[in-house]
């Protein structure tokens, strides 16, 4: 297995996008499994394909509205320090 923080120490700024990356695929790992287990602990039996992606819709959703409001954050964050 390749350790890609000691493979990228020589280099801090790649060390710090690899460290948000990573948190980055945590966190939305854990929001795709809490909405699975929520969606199969709401329904009686297992779920079908349209509830499936229809739950999946709601995930891509929410992701996305995080996406706008950290994006807007960090325009706003920029366009503070002038850049």
């Amino acid at each position: 297995r390749l350790d890609l923080f000691r493979a990228l120490e020589p280099r801090p700024g790649a060390t710090r996008l690899l460290a948000v990356a990573l948190g980055q695929i945590h966190a939305l790992r854990l929001l795709a499994e809490d909405s699975a287990l929520g969606l199969r602990s709401r329904l009686p039996g297992r779920p079908r394909v349209g509830q499936v992606v229809r739950g999946a819709g709601t995930v891509t959703g929410t992701l996305l509205t995080l996406a706008v409001r950290n994006a807007r954050d960090v325009a706003d964050a920029l366009r503070s320090r002038g850049a």
